[in-house]
């Protein structure tokens, strides 16, 4: 099947209403679906000349897959000298050829030692190193290529030495400081890759079932990367709420009249502390009289006796003295 019908039939697939056309908002991920790799910015400058609300023929979508396609081509030179470049550890655009031999033996669609033999002749000097640039570009433009599947792989993105999985990862390793790394890294991290979305896809394929849908769709995936703690936290960034934290202490409290709003007062007067007295009754203090007149027992009081507040303070209902808050 060649390019145009591939196109064709992931462009029908993403027609949610039947009407042979896709809105702007699905150009990207119809293209990522093609396997490009667009940016935001290239997506905007395709689709700059549509309205957002207009939906796009597939005669409207083909100019902009082979816009993207041909962009792609120029970008993959340097996009492989890039990833190779992670492994370059003096900074002189050189790696050493066990390891890039280890790299095209492990990573993406594994070369044959005979492969990897036909791709690096020539290239190691006598100190055992390959230039990353010239290794790239001869193996980009090789004419070692045999003419039919392997010729058309090598002219649209160059042999699959490394997937476009790995090379994700290994510019995701650049991206977080991680310049040194065994090239086995990037394989148990795709292998992670490969694990977490079969997961996430199992879920998610019950959770459709579950609500009687003919596919699964974001809302399932999204779903079943919160139920597995997948996906990032939804809580604001640390750094986020900092910031918003010191933005709000930036703003002035609002001034407070004289004789306007609720003082503080002292621990005298504070809500905590009993503001009132228990008082007996007449007959249960004299009996209490009597029984520290003529014996040093403890009895305890009548049953029937009731306590009773002598004096009941509410200081929420009174003003107190000026020299009873606190300044």
């Amino acid at each position: 099947m060649d390019d145009l019908a591939d196109c064709r039939e992931v462009f029908a697939y993403f027609d949610s209403k039947g009407d042979e056309r896709i809105s702007v908002q699905q150009v990207g991920d119809v293209l990522r679906a093609l396997g490009q790799n667009p940016t935001e910015a290239e997506i905007h400058r395709c689709v700059g000349s549509f309205d957002k609300e207009a939906r796009l023929s597939f005669e409207d979508f083909v100019p902009i897959f082979q816009s993207v396609s041909k962009n792609r081509e120029k970008h993959t030179v340097e996009e492989f000298v890039e990833g190779l470049s992670h492994f370059d550890k003096e900074g002189n655009g050189m790696i050493n050829v066990a390891e890039l031999r280890h790299l095209l033996t492990t990573l993406g669609e594994r070369l044959s030692d005979e492969d990897v033999d036909q791709l690096l002749a020539g290239h190691n000097d006598s100190h055992g190193n390959v230039n990353i640039s010239d290794f790239v570009r001869a193996v980009m433009n090789s004419e070692m290529a045999e003419p039919g599947e392997k010729d058309a792989e090598l002219s649209t993105g160059g042999p699959d030495t490394f997937s476009k999985e790995a090379m994700a990862i290994m510019s995701l390793l650049g991206e977080c400081g991680v310049e040194e790394f065994d090239p086995r890294v990037v394989s148990m991290l795709m292998d992670v890759q490969y694990a977490v979305t079969s997961k996430i896809l199992q879920v998610s394929s019950g959770l459709s079932r579950h609500a009687d849908k003919q596919k699964i769709d974001s809302e399932d995936v999204q779903t079943a990367a919160d139920m597995l703690g997948v996906l990032s936290s939804n809580a604001p960034d640390r750094e986020k709420i900092l910031q918003m934290a010191n933005d709000k202490n930036q703003q002035p409290l609002p001034q407070i009249r004289h004789n306007y709003g609720l003082k503080l007062p002292n621990d005298r007067f504070c809500q905590l502390q009993q503001n009132f007295v228990y008082k007996a009754d007449d007959n249960s203090q004299q009996m209490e009289t009597q029984q520290v007149a003529h014996t040093p027992r403890i009895i305890e009081p009548p049953q029937s006796s009731v306590l009773r507040p002598e004096q009941v303070q509410n200081m929420l209902k009174r003003r107190a003295p000026d020299d009873d808050f606190d300044s």
